[in-house]
């Protein structure tokens, strides 16, 4: 079983947060906050890690100080000597979404800003190009980008393997069977995609494997309620 959780935030909300639980995070990523000279990627960073560790310490009804992460060789988070626990996670803008299962997940929220199409060349797949350039105007052209980036970004997230999957090595267009899965060429393993709604003018998707079963309604957590799970896990 795989659920989404999601959070929005203000400015003012992520600085109190910051003066509140800054020690919840390890040592290096206290630093890394600290060194986040644009005031927004310091919000998210902070934000993020946080409600990580809200969405995992009500999962798994654990203190902070109980969570232990680590991560692969690319670079992917897991919960250290926690093995049937998974979860990833993603911010855009004032948005945060994190997916948390028992299965390998990936997940990616991205704001739908005009997109440069220049990336479309250098990043997509052939067939990724075609369905976006065969969409009727630029707003159709827009969704479908987004679909396609926020697919693309998950399945690789999920997969864990970072930039040693270059995004035009494989095709997530989107045809007439979209719940088709994708096989990974690796491990011969299907995986599907699953589309989230989280607010207007946002694309989310979530990655899993085949079989998963998945809840496809984000639960949206009140900043109230995100806040008080911290104290909890004090």
């Amino acid at each position: 079983m795989v659920n989404l959780v999601a959070v929005k935030w203000r400015p003012e909300e992520a600085d109190r947060l910051q003066r509140a639980f800054l020690e919840f995070l390890s040592e290096d990523k206290q630093k890394r906050v600290s060194r986040c000279m644009h005031p927004m990627t310091r919000r998210q960073v902070l934000v993020a890690d946080l409600f990580v560790r809200a969405v995992l310490g009500r999962h798994l009804n654990v203190t902070n100080r109980q969570l232990a992460f680590e991560r692969n060789e690319y670079g992917k988070p897991s919960l250290r000597g926690i093995s049937h626990v998974h979860y990833n996670v993603s911010h855009s803008h004032e948005w945060i979404l994190c997916a948390v299962g028992t299965v390998e997940v990936g997940v990616d929220i991205q704001y739908m800003q005009p997109f440069d199409h220049r990336t479309v060349h250098r990043y997509l797949h052939p067939a990724e190009q075609e369905d976006i350039a065969g969409q009727d105007g630029a707003a159709q052209q827009l969704e479908r980008f987004y679909a396609i980036w926020t697919r693309k970004e998950s399945y690789v997230k999920a997969l864990g393997r970072g930039l040693a999957e270059p995004f035009s090595s494989f095709c997530v267009a989107i045809g007439p069977r979209e719940d088709s899965p994708l096989v990974d060429a690796v491990s011969r393993s299907p995986w599907r995609f699953t589309s989230c709604w989280v607010d207007a003018g946002y694309q989310a998707t979530l990655c899993t494997p085949a079989a998963a079963h998945v809840d496809p309604v984000v639960q949206v957590w009140p900043m109230e309620a995100f806040e008080q799970m911290l104290v909890q896990m004090a």
